[in-house]
This record gives structure tokens, C-alpha cells and sequence, in this order.
């Protein structure tokens, strides 16, 4: 649980690198997947997703394939808060 652990977090983040194929749209299911299961129901589910704007997967599906599930995940997840 990354929520109360500052030095997790921080080491969570440290950990990460970029080395493309950028699926925003499975980040945000995955994100409220874990709302769903591990959300406090008295408390509000923010996400802050840090992105360039450009979802890619290496040839399919397509940049606006991406982007339109990024857009379907998204507003799926505000709906569920």
C-alpha cells in the first residue's frame, strides 16, 4: 500500500523508466480497477496520470485507437467514482 508509505512511493517512482509502447488507456483501467478493490469508499479516487500525450503500441493498434480508449477508459472511471 503505496498510499501510506512516502520512501515505497518515492522508490516506486524512482524505479520507473521510459521504454515506450505508452498504453494510457490499460494504465487508467488498471488505476480504477485498484479503486474498485482497494478504495476507502468515503474518500474521494483521484488519479494523476503523467503522460507526453502520445499513446502508442508499437504498430496496433493505431495512435487513434489509443486515444479513443483512453478517452472510454477515463470517463468509465469518473463514472464509477
Amino acid at each position: 500500500n503505496l498510499s501510506s508509505n512516502k520512501v515505497g512511493l518515492i522508490a516506486a517512482i524512482d524505479s520507473l523508466f521510459a521504454r515506450g509502447g505508452t498504453r494510457t488507456d490499460l494504465a487508467i483501467q488498471k488505476a480504477d480497477g485498484h479503486f474498485q478493490t482497494n478504495g476507502r469508499p468515503s474518500s474521494a479516487h483521484v488519479m494523476v496520470l503523467l503522460s507526453d500525450g502520445n499513446p502508442n503500441a508499437g504498430g496496433n493498434p493505431t495512435a487513434q485507437q489509443l486515444t479513443n480508449a483512453t478517452i472510454q477508459y477515463a470517463n468509465a472511471a469518473k463514472s464509477n467514482d
